[in-house]
């Protein structure tokens, strides 16, 4: 796992990460892909739940500080609100939107 693209990353995310390309064998390539899914989706979860300045650029917020608490606040409800996000702002289209799904889903079940 290169540590470059994962400096904005806490801990949980890294271990996460390592996890899924150490023990459950997913590429490089692949493991980048969910880093930056995730990143999208705790981006979305601080500005929806007015964690950050309404300011702050969506991509200019940082997910550093994102801890297991605040990933126990988050509901399958607001997966779904994140999903119709992807939909309308992002322009996302279903296809887009299911490749996606496994990074969070498989996160926020741990």
């Amino acid at each position: 796992m290169r540590t470059s693209i994962y400096d904005e990353a806490p801990q949980i995310l890294k271990e996460f990460l390592g996890y899924m390309e150490t023990v459950k064998g997913k590429s490089e390539h692949t493991v980048e892909e969910y880093y930056l899914d995730l990143r999208t989706f705790f981006r979305y979860i601080k500005q929806s739940e007015h964690l950050v300045s309404e300011q702050t650029e969506f991509q200019d917020i940082t997910i550093s500080d994102v801890n297991i608490e605040l990933i126990r606040t988050i509901t399958l409800t607001k997966v779904y609100e994140y999903m119709n996000f992807l939909r309308t702002d992002r322009q996302n289209k279903a296809t887009s939107r299911s490749a996606r799904s496994p990074a969070y889903g498989l996160f926020l079940s741990i």
